[in-house]
């Protein structure tokens, strides 16, 4: 897996700022669409198929362009709905600055001379957004932005797999990195639920295991665990901090390390 920064993007098809511009562009509109999921998905709502458009959360005034430009909107309207004034978060800009920032930090690691190693990336990162939000608010991963993730991890390996040259190699070491990420999650929570007599992992950490997996491939198993470990492990210790709980949620955790070997698994690699 191609990875780790360099000083300048590996393959640019464009003149250079002009592909910056864009793609911080892409990663405000990527952001605006984070907010939306994030939003509904805490509340059950649809984000697919439902055909409703985006309304201001106090009012319940239908939204438009003039209203939704990413970041823009929000310093212009000065924070505030411009049919009732009330004060709009800044969870909003920072969700937008945020994915902005990634999209460009997976630009300079990968580069847009193959759009089908870093673009599903760019498209999956207001899903693992949402997923971090609403795991830190109501403890679970939505299937359907799991399942969203997985079906961009499957567009990215049959891209990167016709560019490899030997075709059935990362295709193997895809499904192998499903089975496996998700088959030593799923047993190392069992286990710890059985010795301690408390839930460990709950069953949308298995899942995302095993997409991570499938994107990742079976080679970065250790260092997956690694990095959640640790981080999880930090996020525990300030959540119980925050909180007074001991049970926290785990997808953030699992999410960080996803997106860390995405960015720097060249250097990772044995």
């Amino acid at each position: 897996m191609q990875g780790g920064l360099s000083a300048l993007p590996i393959g640019t098809i464009l003149p250079f700022p002009l592909e910056v511009i864009l793609i911080a562009a892409l990663g405000l509109i990527l952001g605006s669409f984070a907010t939306a999921l994030s939003y509904r998905g805490q509340r059950g709502i649809a984000w697919y198929g439902c055909g409703d458009r985006s309304f201001c959360p106090h009012c319940h005034h239908v939204l438009s362009i003039l209203d939704l430009l990413p970041l823009l909107s929000w310093l212009f309207l000065r924070g505030r709905c411009r049919h009732c004034r009330a004060h709009i978060s800044r969870f909003y800009p920072l969700t937008e600055t945020v994915l902005m920032a990634l999209c460009l930090l997976y630009y300079f690691v990968y580069g847009l001379s193959d759009p089908g190693a870093v673009v599903p990336i760019f498209f999956a990162l207001p899903f693992l957004w949402a997923l971090v939000v609403i795991d830190l608010r109501t403890k679970t991963l939505p299937d359907d932005l799991v399942l969203a993730v997985l079906i961009l991890g499957g567009f990215r390996l049959v891209s990167t797999a016709f560019a490899h040259e030997t075709l059935l190699a990362p295709l193997f070491s895809a499904m192998a990195g499903a089975v496996v990420f998700g088959g030593i999650s799923w047993a190392a929570g069992m286990l710890v639920s059985k010795v301690t007599g408390k839930a460990a992992l709950g069953f949308g950490d298995v899942k995302f295991f095993a997409v991570a997996g499938l994107w990742l491939g079976l080679s970065f198993l250790a260092w997956f665990c690694i990095i959640a470990g640790v981080s999880g492990l930090v996020l525990g210790v300030i959540w119980r901090w925050l909180t007074g709980e001991e049970r926290f949620p785990f997808g953030p955790a699992l999410i960080f390390s996803f997106c860390s070997i995405l960015a720097f698994g060249g250097s990772l690699s044995p």
